[in-house]
């Protein structure tokens, strides 16, 4: 999982009010050849989201964002979600996808949070919210901690998701930075992000 993470280094993250504009926003995504996508877990539908998209879209790895328990781990990986995202460190979460084959990534914010969540087996540690951070603390952060596979997400824009990567992430999260984009500019930072290094 943390080679296709690598190689993408893009992580789309669907969170809507409702299931329709959840569908139609991750098809939109989909279609402009983003390959990694998440479906949080406060969108409605979002267990049946995951599976739809699993069926439908072969060729992309689904996963669930938002996964505050355990238990909440093994329904999403029951639906289909090949990893799972958090907010926050929790031992259980980590554990309870690793369990279920699923790969973890859960969500840190200072040091100490990302080096506890590798130290619990975290595959890629969600820097969150990346906004509080800023690019040039993140650089000094990422060349500190250069074993941590960060992936920061909350505030990364089209415009701006190069630069993250080239500061030391190995991929960004995107939600309505992407959603806003036009078809174009979404297609651009979906084949720049590939070639970006």
């Amino acid at each position: 999982m943390i080679d296709l993470v690598r190689s993408h280094r893009l992580v789309a993250i669907i969170r809507k009010r409702s299931e329709d504009e959840a569908r139609a926003a991750a098809t939109e995504v989909l279609s402009a050849g983003v390959k990694l996508i998440e479906i949080t877990m406060t969108t409605p539908g979002a267990l049946r989201l995951i599976r739809e998209l699993t069926g439908a879209w072969p060729d992309v790895v689904v996963g669930a964002g938002t996964v505050l328990t355990a238990r909440a781990t093994e329904a999403a990986i029951e639906a289909g979600a090949r990893f799972v995202v958090a907010p926050n460190v929790d031992r259980a979460v980590i554990e309870a996808a690793h369990d279920g084959g699923a790969a973890a990534m859960p969500g840190a914010f200072t040091p100490t949070e990302a080096l506890a969540a590798m130290s619990f087996g975290a595959d890629v540690v969600k820097l969150y919210p990346a906004s509080g951070i800023g690019l040039a603390a993140f650089g000094d952060l990422s060349r500190a901690l250069d074993q941590v596979p960060f992936m920061p997400t909350g505030g990364v824009t089209v415009r701006d998701a190069p630069e993250w990567i080239r500061a030391g992430a190995i991929a960004v999260g995107m939600g309505d930075a992407l959603t806003r984009a036009s078809t174009g500019e979404l297609a651009g930072l979906v084949a720049g992000l590939g070639g970006t290094g």
